[in-house]
């Protein structure tokens, strides 16, 4: 029996604050990266997949995007060390791979902020 009686809950949701969840989905790319796993089929996306998805984000939101390479560094180096240190992901550079793993707090915390977000672009 777990520890506390809370049964089969994940110890990832348990071990993250309000607060280092707001900090992770602080940026809109991190945040679009939550939804693209939460939404896509399966647990385990390429690295190519999220680069692409990142990229049509940018060409939806500036018009343009940056290239694959500035892409892959912020993914590798700011946005997968950060949902890695959440529990969110594991993230394999060598064989370009991402696992998700689903956080049902955060992803309640994502959908209010994509809530909000929509409300004050329609303003």
């Amino acid at each position: 029996m777990a520890e506390g009686g809370r049964g089969n809950e994940d110890p990832r949701e348990e071990s993250l604050s309000t607060d280092e969840i707001l900090e992770i989905l602080s940026n809109y790319q991190r945040r679009g990266v939550i939804k693209h796993l939460r939404d896509a089929p399966g647990q385990v996306h390429s690295i190519e997949e999220i680069i692409n998805y990142i990229k049509k984000l940018e060409q939806k939101r500036h018009g343009e995007s940056p290239g694959e390479d500035h892409l892959l560094s912020v993914l590798v180096h700011v946005h997968g060390p950060k949902l890695e240190d959440g529990g969110i992901v594991d993230y394999d550079v060598p064989n370009r791979e991402i696992r998700y793993y689903p956080n049902a707090k955060v992803e309640r915390l994502l959908t209010k902020i994509e809530t909000t977000v929509e409300e004050f672009e329609e303003e």
